[in-house]
């Protein structure tokens, strides 16, 4: 009976004590702008702005010579702005290794 009385305030106390936690990962909690990020959202802009089911070039058309030839038109286009023309070239260069 001692025993499990003993046990039952072990338990209880394992429980209401807070053990603090760490999350493993290799993303920090920092704000500064990362590569891995850049490439996402350069990744996002290409695929929502430049390559879609609307527009003129389609997800299956998308290579490393299309990209290249996206790349160099990227000074052209309008609608884009300077930082959107930059994170998608950022995109280009590293997944089509231009």
């Amino acid at each position: 009976m001692k025993y499990l009385t003993i046990l039952f305030l072990v338990a209880a106390a394992m429980l209401l004590i807070n053990v603090p936690a760490f999350a493993s990962g290799s993303a920090s909690a920092g704000s500064g702008a990362s590569p891995r990020s850049d490439y996402a959202k350069g990744k996002a802009i290409t695929f929502s702005k430049l390559v879609c089911d609307t527009c003129s070039m389609q997800k299956g058309d998308l290579n490393k010579e299309s990209a290249m030839g996206l790349k160099e038109s990227l000074g052209e286009m309008q609608d884009l702005s300077s930082e959107e023309k930059e994170l998608v070239s950022e995109y280009l260069n590293r997944r089509y290794k231009l």
